[in-house]
């Protein structure tokens, strides 16, 4: 009888077993096992199409030369064939286009054999000669493909290099000129350089300690500590360097692991990932203090960078081993993308550890599977990357079509509309590509937009607005003159609004008429509160693009507002209750009121700078600085004239009674976090037990 589960079940196991054989034997692979995202320009993830898809997956079982036992490195030639250090099997094994062959012995030129000891590094010259790290012999090879041994390195003769310590080298790089560079372990003082003829040259491109205030702390306290406890340090000696890669320009590309926090998954900071230029400057420069850098840079610190390559086109991957995922920059370290992950599916990884590129192709070694997995670009990552080989010269105008095509793939990618408004900057549309900055939430180029803009502006209706304004002076003028326009007195006593305006016109003088005649008005305090209040609203939503770009859905505006006004309830509490101790007068009412009127000025500037960050470029933002700083000193001379008539404090007692405020709220904040704490660990004490006399009562039913 015809059993339609049991055949729907044997199709799924031969379905299985076809992807799982096509995963093992290196053939094409179509399943994706794998995501691929950004980081936007306002720091969000945004998930994007792949930019590459997963060709095939080698094997060493599948190629011919048995598998591969715990790999540690990999070049890529010219002629796209693979060199693979096959660390656990001692030997190199070289993957054709047509052939495939290892290498575990070779041959020194009087016919005696040397084989290697755990190969940890290896690369080719631009002449096929093959140079290997012999790890566990502390030496290099450097040989021919059929493993003549052409030179051999040791332990320099050099006084870095003194008997205390071995030469152990790890990874390797060769330069256009046969300059090798070699990195070895423990060598904080950079990587070891040799001639073509293996002559040890010194040391190149170390990395430095920057030096922090923390850790000029740290090494005080260390002069104090027992061993144990320094131990339990973090380290400041210059991290060597795990991975070394020459471009096609000689320029060195070096990656060197940051410590991590005693204790903690968290390392200190993002690890140092470095292009050297000849001269040994570091050409690199991810822009950390802003998104997307910001966001990068924050994740990189649960992340471990442990090998990198270039392209020629500048194009840089990076492989990281802690979530196994890589990293895709164009030449200005602008992220493309970032994919792979954790596990055994096409697309995924155990433990990856090196990375090479040739032509269109990424090929990614994995240690633990003994694999090798080759990319290719998707359709999507081909527009994206001939848009940014454009994207980065003076013919920007070319690649518009390019991100368009782009943009009908994921509309979100703020790369393709920056791209666009750099296109349309340069062809003179200043207007148009400040809509595409905007859109692609860049406010440093949309500054320069703006500016280019304004400059047209001024220069098309600059004397038309002059002259207007002239008329309406001199309109003004005749009026006033023949008596149309009539001064008006302002009287502070008419009511309480008009007090409340004298008193921050006249400091001093308005406050002893407010406390004299009393005419201070709590109503009037909370629309002075709703002023301060709306400020930062008023900031989210009007602030110019050219200084920030807010991304309103990020911001709680309940929180917002209640920041605002716990500013005001703490400077009242806790001036009413250090002022009793130093006999101020004001009651709690009063402090309340006076305080809120001190907030005038400083927001009236607020909402100047506001409206002035819509016509002033960054480069003119002291203007801006200059009229906060008024509205603060403007608000400090209302607090003082407010505590001189109100708590009828005198010379250094309004001094004292600020500075008392200041140490008040300090507390009261510090107060409130330990009573926050101590609730979380009541609540969640409380439920701890809860749940353990409820599961009590469960096996007790049973």
């Amino acid at each position: 009888m015809f059993n339609a589960k049991k055949l729907l079940s044997s199709v799924r196991i031969i379905v299985i077993t076809i992807s799982a054989i096509a995963l093992i034997s290196g053939i094409p692979v179509s399943a994706k096992n794998y995501s691929t995202y950004t980081y936007s320009n306002t720091g969000d993830i945004s998930y994007s199409p792949d930019i590459y898809s997963v060709v095939s997956v080698i094997k060493g079982s599948d190629i011919g030369v048995g598998a591969m036992l715990s790999p540690s490195d990999m070049a890529v030639d010219s002629s796209g064939t693979i060199y693979v250090a096959d660390t656990g099997n001692n030997r190199i094994v070289i993957i054709g286009k047509e052939s495939t062959k290892s290498l575990s012995e070779f041959r020194f030129s009087d016919g005696s054999v040397t084989n290697l000891t755990e190969p940890q590094g290896v690369c080719v010259d631009k002449n096929g000669r093959i140079y290997i790290c012999d790890t566990g012999n502390n030496r290099i090879l450097c040989t021919d493909r059929t493993g003549n041994i052409l030179m051999k390195i040791t332990k320099p003769d050099s006084q870095y290099f003194t008997e205390g310590i071995e030469f152990i080298p790890k990874r390797i790089a060769v330069d256009s000129a046969a300059n090798i560079y070699v990195s070895s372990v423990g060598a904080y003082q950079g990587l070891s350089l040799f001639s073509s003829q293996g002559e040890f040259s010194g040391f190149y491109g170390a990395e430095e300690v920057e030096t922090t205030a923390e850790v000029l702390k740290d090494y005080v306290w260390k002069q104090f500590m027992t061993e144990e406890q320094k131990d339990t340090m973090a380290s400041y000696i210059p991290p060597e360097a795990c991975n070394v890669y020459i471009n096609n320009r000689d320029f060195v590309l070096t990656i060197a692991n940051s410590y991590y926090v005693p204790n903690t998954s968290e390392k200190s900071e993002m690890d140092s990932i470095r292009l050297l230029n000849p001269k040994g400057v570091n050409t690199l420069n991810l822009k950390t203090e802003s998104f997307p850098g910001r966001a990068i840079a924050e994740d990189a610190k649960y992340l471990n960078f442990v090998a990198g390559c270039i392209d020629a086109n500048g194009f840089l991957t990076l492989v990281d081993n802690a979530q196994n995922k890589i990293f895709r920059f164009d030449s200005a370290m602008n992220l493309i993308g970032i994919f792979g992950g954790r596990g055994n599916n096409a697309g995924t990884f155990i433990t990856p550890v090196d990375v090479d590129t040739f032509g269109n192709s990424l090929y990614i070694l994995d240690s633990a599977n003994g694999t090798v997995t080759v990319y290719g670009e998707t359709e999507y990552g081909t527009l994206i990357h001939e848009a940014l080989v454009i994207y980065n010269t003076a013919e920007q105008t070319k690649a518009v079509g390019l991100w368009e095509e782009v943009l009908t793939y994921n509309s979100n990618y703020d790369l393709a509309y920056i791209g666009i408004g750099r296109a349309l900057l340069n062809s003179g549309n200043a207007k148009e590509a400040m809509k595409y900055f905007e859109l692609g939430h860049d406010s440093e180029l949309y500054n320069d937009a703006f500016g280019v803009y304004r400059t047209e502006v001024v220069r098309t209706y600059g004397a038309l607005a002059t002259g207007i304004l002239a008329v309406l002076f001199l309109t003004y003028a005749i009026l006033k003159r023949k008596g149309v326009i009539k001064n008006t007195s302002f009287n502070p006593d008419k009511n309480k609004t008009t007090a409340m305006i004298y008193a921050v016109r006249h400091p001093n003088d308005g406050f002893e008429r407010l406390k004299a005649k009393q005419t201070i008005s709590l109503p009037l305090s909370f629309v002075c509160l709703a002023i301060f209040a709306f400020l930062r609203l008023f900031e989210i939503q009007f602030t110019g693009k050219q200084f920030e770009m807010i991304n309103i859905n990020e911001i709680n505006l309940f929180w917002e507002i209640c920041g605002t006004v716990a500013i005001l309830v703490l400077w009242t509490l806790s001036n009413w209750c250090f002022s009793v101790l130093i006999e101020g007068k004001a009651t709690l009412k009063e402090i309340w009121i006076i305080s809120s009127y001190c907030l005038i000025p400083y927001s009236l500037a607020g909402y100047i700078k506001v409206i002035l960050s819509n016509y002033l470029v960054r480069e003119e933002g002291f203007f801006s600085s200059v009229i906060i700083i008024i509205g603060i000193l403007w608000s400090l001379l209302m607090i003082i004239g407010a505590l001189t008539n109100f708590h009828e404090f005198e010379g250094m007692g309004i001094l004292k009674a600020i500075l008392l405020t200041l140490l008040g709220m300090a507390i009261i904040l510090i107060l409130v976090f330990v009573v926050y704490m101590l609730v979380q660990q009541f609540v969640s004490t409380f439920l701890q037990l809860f749940n353990e006399v409820l599961f009590g009562i469960k096996v007790g039913w049973r």
